[in-house]
């Protein structure tokens, strides 16, 4: 379906399609698909299966869990665990919160049980405690069997050179492209190329043409020019939101098409077809359905959706954190918490910015959240069970967003 942008039609109301459903942000860095490349013999490790599941602690908070400068997270595809990693370290826990692993340098989920270290070697996700030597300066992976290999970065002056694992092999490619993120389901990638100077990216951040691709063919599916800022998939892989310095930019991956939302921060897909904006100090709500159609709901929250029916996270015009909601009411009350999507939602135009593929703030199975705090050193482990909502607090929510 191509995009047609109807315009801007503005009022009051909450947005239609603010709906369960799964919020799908990918976590951080992917890329370009390399298809060739001489295959190379890295060790394996033997990978235990991950435990159950098992009973939920109900609902609130179950641990703080510390972030080094610089990390990002990651969910394990069956959401039995929680990576946090960056160039120095990385550590997994568990559903309650428990160190389970650690290990040097960074490291990304080949699948729930075993993860992919920068050398290409697979990680058990129990039990490993793995220092010393590392190989290459990042792995992005997708917790599907593929991943790209940062094998090194050229600070501003361009995009870091790249390897692969694909199809159950370390290959060198050395392609020079910018890993991003991939889908949820491991088909896409989205990879950016570095178009501004280098001092523009010094002082400013990363800045360049940002391409969807499909990682078995090799295919382009979009393109979205000159991205600066936060991007997010909606939960069906369908759509891609980007900022883009003061505007976001939305791409249909089926035709290519590009819709322009202007003077707009992104803040997340709150169903298949609707993007929470923050315009100002304004909540603002884009709709894609037969066009772009952007309102300003009242009251000043919408929903981010769980894969579960029903369960959303509320969240309010600057991203920070409000209460969880289950199918009828509010489960877990978070405006003391100091928690957010977006600990930088509105940088001023002279200060530096990243780029990146947004998070999975839900775990895959949508019994658990993982929040940063605003100050961006800590993340917030949050189970969510709608039968078993938390005690009364004294900041839970005065009131309660619509679905």
């Amino acid at each position: 379906m191509r995009l047609r942008v109807a315009g801007w039609l503005r009022g009051t109301g909450l947005a239609r399609g603010v709906a369960a459903g799964s919020i799908l942000a990918v976590v951080a860095a992917c890329t370009a698909a390399g298809t060739g490349g001489t295959p190379v013999s890295v060790p394996s490790a033997q990978v235990s299966p991950p435990p159950s599941l098992g009973s939920s602690p109900g609902t609130g908070i179950v641990a703080r869990l510390p972030m080094p400068q610089w990390s990002n997270f990651s969910w394990s595809p069956d959401g039995a665990y929680l990576l946090i990693a960056n160039a120095s370290g990385s550590r997994v826990y568990d559903r309650h919160g428990a160190a389970t692993s650690s290990f040097a340098g960074d490291l990304g989920w080949l699948d729930a049980s075993s993860l992919l270290d920068t050398s290409g070697s697979i990680r058990p996700v129990r039990g490993g405690n793995a220092t010393g030597y590392v190989a290459n300066a990042g792995v992005v992976a997708s917790g599907h069997g593929s991943a790209a290999i940062i094998v090194a970065r050229p600070a501003c002056e361009g995009d870091p050179l790249v390897d692969w694992y694909r199809d159950g092999a370390y290959r060198r490619t050395g392609e020079q492209v910018t890993p991003f993120g991939w889908s949820a389901d491991g088909r896409y990638i989205v990879e950016g190329h570095l178009t501004c100077s280098s001092m523009d990216a010094e002082l400013h951040g990363w800045k360049g043409k940002v391409d969807v691709v499909d990682f078995a063919s090799g295919k382009t599916l979009a393109s979205v020019e000159g991205v600066r800022g936060e991007m997010a998939l909606n939960p069906s892989g369908t759509w891609l939101a980007a900022q883009s310095d003061s505007d976001v930019e939305i791409v249909d991956l089926g035709s290519g098409t590009v819709a322009v939302a202007k003077g707009v921060r992104l803040l997340a897909w709150t169903s298949d077809h609707t993007l929470a904006l923050r315009g100002g100090e304004t909540l603002e709500v884009a709709e894609l359905l037969g066009g772009l159609h952007v309102t300003t709901p009242e009251p000043s929250e919408v929903l981010i959706p769980s894969p579960i029916d029903g369960l959303a996270l509320g969240i309010d015009v600057h991203g920070k954190a409000i209460e969880v909601r289950g199918p009828s009411e509010s489960l877990l009350g978070l405006r003391g918490a100091d928690l957010t999507i977006d600990a930088n939602p509105d940088p001023a135009a002279d200060e530096h910015q990243s780029t990146r593929l947004a998070p999975a703030y839900w775990s895959p199975d949508g019994r658990l959240l993982a929040l940063p705090s605003a100050d961006g050193l800590s993340i917030a482990l949050i189970s969510v069970d709608p039968d078993r909502p938390a005690a009364p607090s004294p900041y839970a929510s005065s009131s309660s967003p619509s679905n």
